[in-house]
């Protein structure tokens, strides 16, 4: 398994046993992330409709 991780790369073994519960895991992650970026977006939506649309310069 390779991943980055503080802007340096890793790579790790995965022992062909542990390979189905790693994978459910990533899954997961990939999902976690996604779900994060999509209530970010809305948060983001929802404070400049509070604000009226106006922005900070205003």
């Amino acid at each position: 398994m390779s991943y980055s991780h503080a802007g340096r790369g890793h790579t790790r073994y995965v022992r062909p046993g542990d390979v189905a519960q790693v994978r459910r895991e990533l899954e997961n992650y990939r999902k976690f992330r996604e779900l994060t970026a999509r209530w970010v977006a809305l948060e983001v939506e929802l404070t400049k409709l509070r604000r009226g649309g106006r922005s900070k310069k205003s």
